[in-house]
């Protein structure tokens, strides 16, 4: 948000490159966030799978659900990271902007991540 802002306020995009430590820190903030978020909800659900005698069904729903947090939340993280990465190597360039592909990847990605979890499945009540 406040990369954005700052490209408002100085439309100059080569002022932009000398705002890095803002980029890292947001990109960081992304993936960190991401990883784990995905990382304690995949030990949580591990744990009631492991911890209860669930039937092959509930079993197969929590392994579903395990496998969908860790590609939507690595997903995402793996692109922040790369645009971390992209954005710690165009230093040596100074008009490259390969950065910004991931960069602008990053809330279409989270769009879909949030429309992919309001769209999961109801489980039916067994009562």
């Amino acid at each position: 948000m406040a990369s954005s802002v700052q490209l408002f306020i100085h439309p100059d995009w080569r002022y932009f490159r000398t705002t890095h430590s803002l980029l890292f820190a947001s990109l960081s903030l992304f993936a960190g966030g991401d990883l784990s978020i995905a990382l304690t909800l995949c030990t949580f659900l591990y744990t009631q799978q492991s911890a209860r005698g669930l039937t092959r069904r509930a079993q197969s729903m929590l392994d579903t659900l395990m496998l969908w947090i860790i590609n939507t939340g690595l997903l995402t993280s793996m692109v922040a990271l790369a645009s971390i990465i992209a954005c710690g190597a165009d230093r040596t360039s100074p008009d490259s902007l390969i950065w910004s592909a991931f960069y602008y990847i990053l809330a279409p990605m989270y769009s879909n991540s949030l429309l992919a979890s309001s769209v999961l499945p109801k489980v039916p009540s067994t009562s």
